[in-house]
Order: structure tokens, then sequence, then C-alpha cells
């Protein structure tokens, strides 16, 4: 029997969800373990309660700066105060003076000196903080009174150090502009000197109009046509090479006979030409001879044989005019030849002269590039030298008359007991604690193997998933399934495991006798095989329920009947089955409960009476569900289910760990149990992955008024529609 198709475990969920597993599967641990981060916040704010209270009391003191925008010189050389720069920066440099500069320090420690000599000092932090044109200073220190002085002594040396950098600024400002001048004048003397002396250096890039680089260009441009020439050279056949060779050396031809001597001698270029006219002359004349005279062999065949004189002599004058043919494209391609081999030597000539004249020309490009450099240098210091000298004569540079545009705004405020301390430091351990929390739980939820979800099932088992018994929140799932049972979600649950063992597809024979077992105690076995044969027999098929757990097993207070006989008198030949078989009270299902108390359960499990028993009964009816003891409490289960047709195994979510599953699977694999699926009981109708069931309002039967009133509600939809059309 091959198993059935279901949810093959190991497959991977998609990733969204599994991201929602992960959320579900956090949420249910958060919510079992909360108290563990409340216990982890709580003692780190206690720790820190405890620190803080030890600690020496800190005061805290403000004062306030406020920025005047319309009195902002622009000043020439302005780098101490930082007047020159637009808002932001401004600030931001105002609030590094204030809380870094030595000079302000200083300052703050002389007036303290100044008007309070005998004050014990005690340590002081200064920040600052900018907020649009108002700049917060913050003191904060252990001694209440020497905080505040110390912070108003830290603005007034801020000021202080303002008014000495404002003060220089006015005296410097001319010396610097004069200074800057004639540095400017330095270099561009040394500019032109530069300049003189390059040209001096490498007088051959002036002398001439760059004549290398026109070489060079000259040379591959020559070079190309030549290229050209020779391509096409290559490509040329006999035929073509007379009626250009022809052409070129008539018009060569010419061209010397205007500048030959004069003494009427004829000249070998003239002679040439002369030559390859006739040659074309020829050639043309064979082709037009042999095309007459195959004309007349034609004719002549008509009536004529081979050997007949004139077919004879027409044959032998078509021949000499061929070896005319012949001969003068023999020619052509000798020329050709010719012309081929002497434009090879000229492309070779040419390359050596390219190769020759490039180093020239690339040292003349740089010569050129750089004195191009020391002219655009020689340019900006000019530019440079000519705005200073404009800044010099016409008035740009003066004397700043304008008042500091930072002032006091409100000063020191007397110092107070800080909270702020306290605040930082209970946020941060509160958020050490949560931290430390939560990775306690991660590593609860790394060290625990309990599937909580029926993804996780799937990515530790390969077994196929036959039912999900959902977990009833109303606290009655031990009570057996009735006809008219409200608890929806649970009754259809069971008939879908009901279904799936009905129509699951098989090879062979459908199981009748289904043994339900799980690995420990407390799953749910018990009530899964009860409700399985109660699902059953209301579908009609005479069942019949084993109480097979011969230790603790229950079925008979769960059905209201004795627990003796049973069994074990039956397996002990004490009792006839028939009579320790009971009915229920519900149509088609009956019980057969455990009987007495036996000192060795799994030795009447394995003798030959339980054989007979099930062979037995096998044909009366319909289905046979056994349920037995858990796998690793007891052997009964693995020493039962090699004789049963099916074993179901009940496995409880976020009960049972992986590990106690996987042994049990592997004790009844090894006992030759044919398992065709797992029953996912307890699953938590939260989880993402449980989608089934959920409309509890579907099960309610409908009334004639309800009935009334939705057929009323779809005649108005429908008169609505027709007004809107």
């Amino acid at each position: 029997m091959s198993a059935p198709a279901g949810l093959s475990a190991g497959s991977n969920p998609s990733w969204s969800l599994s991201i929602w597993n992960k959320v579900h599967r956090y949420r249910c641990l958060l919510a079992k373990y909360w108290w563990v981060l409340l216990l982890t916040v709580s003692i780190a704010l206690c720790v820190t309660a405890y620190f803080q209270m030890n600690k020496p009391q800190l005061f805290m003191s403000t004062a306030k700066l406020s920025v005047n925008l319309e009195n902002r010189p622009v000043v020439v050389g302005d780098s101490g105060g930082g007047l020159s720069q637009d808002l932001e920066s401004m600030m931001a440099t105002q609030i590094t003076i204030l809380t870094t500069s030595t000079d302000v320090r200083r300052n703050a420690a002389d007036i303290l000196q100044a008007n309070f000599p005998n004050m014990p000092a005690s340590s002081v932090s200064v920040d600052a903080s900018a907020r649009n044109t108002i700049l917060t200073v913050t003191a904060t220190g252990s001694n209440a009174l020497y905080t505040q002085r110390y912070l108003q002594a830290t603005i007034d040396g801020f000021l202080a150090y303002r008014r000495t950098v404002r003060e220089g600024v006015e005296g410097v400002g001319f010396k610097n502009l004069r200074a800057q001048i004639d540095r400017v004048q330095d270099t561009l003397k040394q500019d032109n000197e530069g300049i003189i002396q390059y040209q001096h250096d490498v007088r051959k890039v002036f002398d001439k109009d760059d004549h290398s680089n026109d070489s060079l260009e000259n040379f591959r441009r020559q070079r190309d046509v030549l290229q050209t020439s020779y391509n096409q050279l290559m490509l040329m056949t006999p035929e073509q090479g007379i009626d250009s060779g022809n052409a070129s050396a008539a018009n060569r031809g010419n061209g010397n006979n205007s500048t030959g001597s004069s003494n009427g001698d004829v000249s070998p270029t003239t002679q040439i030409a002369l030559d390859l006219a006739n040659t074309q002359a020829g050639y043309r004349q064979a082709l037009a001879q042999i095309a007459d005279l195959k004309g007349q062999l034609d004719m002549y065949l008509v009536d004529m044989r081979e050997t007949h004189p004139k077919v004879v002599a027409l044959r032998t004058a078509m021949k000499t005019q061929q070896r005319q043919v012949d001969d003068a494209l023999d020619y052509a391609r000798k020329r050709i030849q010719g012309q081929r081999e002497f434009a090879a030597t000229q492309l070779k000539d040419l390359d050596a002269k390219i190769k020759a004249a490039e180093p020239q020309a690339l040292l003349d490009r740089e010569q050129r590039a750089k004195y191009d450099q020391l002219l655009e240098t020689k340019k900006r210091d000019q530019d440079t030298y000519d705005r200073l000298m404009t800044s010099l004569t016409d008035g740009t540079l003066h004397t700043n008359t304008t008042p500091d545009p930072i002032f006091i705004m409100e000063k020191a405020t007397e110092s107070s007991a800080s909270t702020a301390q306290w605040a930082k430091a209970l946020v941060m351990a509160a958020l050490a604690g949560l931290g430390a929390g939560i990775g306690i739980l991660l590593l609860v939820d790394r060290m625990d193997d309990r599937m909580g979800t029926i993804g996780d099932f799937q990515m530790h088992f390969s077994e196929h998933v036959l039912g999900q018994i959902p977990r009833d929140e109303s606290g009655d799932s031990l009570e057996m399934l009735r006809p008219d049972d409200q608890r929806h979600q649970l009754v259809e649950s069971y008939r879908n495991l009901r279904s799936t063992l009905l129509f699951m597809p098989l090879d062979g024979q459908r199981p009748k006798t289904l043994l339900v077992t799980s690995a420990v105690p407390n799953e749910g076995k018990s009530t899964t095989s009860s409700n399985l044969a109660l699902v059953l027999a209301f579908a009609g098929m005479k069942t019949l329920l084993i109480d097979a757990d011969l230790r603790r097993g229950a079925i008979h207070s769960s059905f209201g009947v004795p627990r003796d006989p049973g069994l074990t008198d039956v397996l002990g030949h004490n009792v006839n089955w028939k009579l320790a078989i009971r009915t229920t009270g519900i149509e088609n299902l009956h019980v057969l409960p455990r009987g007495r108390n036996v000192p060795q359960p799994s030795e009447y499990l394995l003798n030959k009476a339980t054989d007979r028993l099930l062979q037995e009964l096998y044909p009366l009816y319909d289905y046979i569900i056994i349920d037995s003891s858990p796998v690793l409490a007891a052997d009964d289960t693995a020493s039962l289910a090699p004789k049963i047709d099916a074993t179901l195994f009940v496995t409880r979510m976020g009960f049972t760990s992986a590990k106690m599953t996987r042994k049990s699977l592997e004790i009844l694999y090894k006992r030759q149990a044919n398992i065709p699926g797992v029953i996912l009981n307890q699953v938590d109708t939260s989880s993402p992955e449980f989608v089934y069931y959920q409309y509890e309002e579907y099960y309610h039967a409908a009334t004639d008024e309800d009935e009334n009133v939705s057929v009323s509600k779809k005649t108005r939809k429908v008169r609505n529609t027709e007004k809107v059309s």
C-alpha cells in the first residue's frame, strides 16, 4: 500500500508565509513568557536606580544667547568668529568654540578667580545646542552655586574671546592684504621667468609651426591612399588590369610626353603607355575575331564535318586569336603583380617614416601642452593680483564698526537638581533589560524543539498530514462529539479526517483496522480515536472502537459503559468477545473496553488470541478503530501495530518535542508498521497556516425569517440598480 498524497514535509513554504509563521511563533512565545521581559526590565531598572541613588546629586544651570542677523558684518580675513559664514555654519562654529576652546575656558577661570577667589571648584561639563538663532548653553555640576557661576563666567569669557578676535581683524586687515599682494607679485614674476626659460629650452616648438605633426599627418594620409590602391590591386583581375592599366598608363604617357625631351626620342613611360594601348587593342580585336570565327564555325558545322578544310582552317584561326588573348592577359597579370609589389614597397617605406616621426610629434605635443599650462597659471595669478589691487584701491576693506551680533539673551539661571541623568540612565536600563529578555526568549526558543505550527512539523518530518484538529478555546474539546454538536471547527476537522481516510489514493485494499497512538501521554490520542469512531458511525458505517491501552485506557468512561469484561478478559480466554462488546446508544458504534488490569499487557497483545480476535471481527465491521498506549510509555503499541492495517500517529502541537516524535516513528517503522500519515492535534487556529472552517455563520441553519430578509435585501439591491441605470 503506497503512502497517500498529502502535505509533504520538508517543503519550503512561500517567503511571506514563512515570515508570518515566524511572527506567529514569536507572538505565542511572548504571550507565554511575557513575564521574562518584565523580570529582566525590572531587575535592570532596580539595579540602575540603586547605583544612581549612590551617585552624588547633579545640578544644572542654563543660559541663552541670541544672534542678531542684521548686525552680521562681512569682514575680509575673518576666521575667528565665523562672521562671514551662513547661519547654520556660524551656529555650529559658536557651539564648538563654547564647548572646546581653551581660550574660552582660560577666560572663564580668570573671571571666576577674580570675582570669587575663595569659591571651591568642582567638576562642571558644558553643553550647547542651537535652535534657529538661539544658542542654549547648559552646565552640569555637583555644586549648585559653582555650576551657575561657572556657566556665567563661560558666557562672559566667550564674548571676551569674540571681542579679541574682532579687534585683531580690524588691526591686521590691511597688513594681511598687502602681504597677499606682495606674495602674488612674486608669484607672477616667477611665472614670467618660467615661461621665458621654457621658451629658450624648447625653442624649436615655437620656431617651427609644429612641422613634425604636419609631416606625421601627411605620411598617414599618403599611407591611407596607398593602402586603398593596394587593396584594389589585390582584388583586380587580369581583364580589369588591361582596361585600368591602359587608361592610367595612357595618362602617365601623356603627362610625360608634355615634359619629355625635345629631340623627338620616345621616353620609357610613353613607350609603356603605347605598349599597353596596343595590347588592349589587340586583346579586344582578338576577342572580336574569336566571336566572328565562332559564328562562322557554327554555320559550317551545320553542313560540314570536323575534318572539312574550312572547319579546320577556322579552328586554327581561333587558336591563333586565343593565343593573342592569353598573351594579353598574361601581360596584364604580370603588370598587376609588379604594381602590387611596388605598392607594398611604398607602404613599407611609409610605415618606417611614420614610426620615425611619431616620437618627435609626441614630444612636441607634450611641450606645447606644458607651455599652455604655464600660460594658464600665469593668467590665474594675474586675475588674483587684479582682484586684490581692486580691493585695496576701491575701499572694499574697511574697519568693522558694527556691534557683535551675538549677545546674552538670558543669564545663567539658578541651578536646580538635574533629572536628566536619572531619565537617561533609566531609559538605557530599560532598553538593556528588554534586550536581555529578548535574548533569553530567543535562547529558549532555540532550545525548545516543540512544534508550534504546521510549518514547524513540515520542517522536521516527511510524513503526510492527514488531519488538523483545532484547539477548542471553549474548553469542551475533551467532550465527545454529538450529532448536533455546535463546535463547528472541531466537528468539521474530524469530518475532514474521515474523508481523507475514505478517499485517499491507495494501491490495493483500503485499511479497515486503524490503530491510533502518540509519542507520550496527554497528546489526545484517546479523544481522537473516539471522535474518529463517532464521525464514521455518523456517516452510517458500522464501527467498532477498541480500547487497547491496557494500562490507563478510559474509553469506557467516555461512553459510560462498564470496564469489565473487556479486551484483557477476551484475550485471556475468560470471556467471549460477543459478551464484551457494548452498544453506546449511538447507531452503528460499538465499544470494546480494555477490561480488568493485568500484570503484563504486552504479552496479551502478542499472543495468537489477538490475531484470532481481529480475524473474527474483521468481516463484521466497516471500520475498527483501536486506541493504544503511547509508544514511548510502553511496548504495547509497538507489539500491536504490525498486526493492524494502518497506524495513525497523533502529535499535539506545542506539547510534544520533535525529538520524541521522531523516536516514536522510528520505533514504529522498525516494527514494520504502516503509517499513512500523522494527525496534528490542538492546532492553533490563529496560525497563518490554519485557514479551514473559519466561517462559523455558515453552519447556522437559516430560518424562514432569515430567508425572507435575504430575499428582501436582494430585491432592494436590484431595484437600486434599476434606478441608477
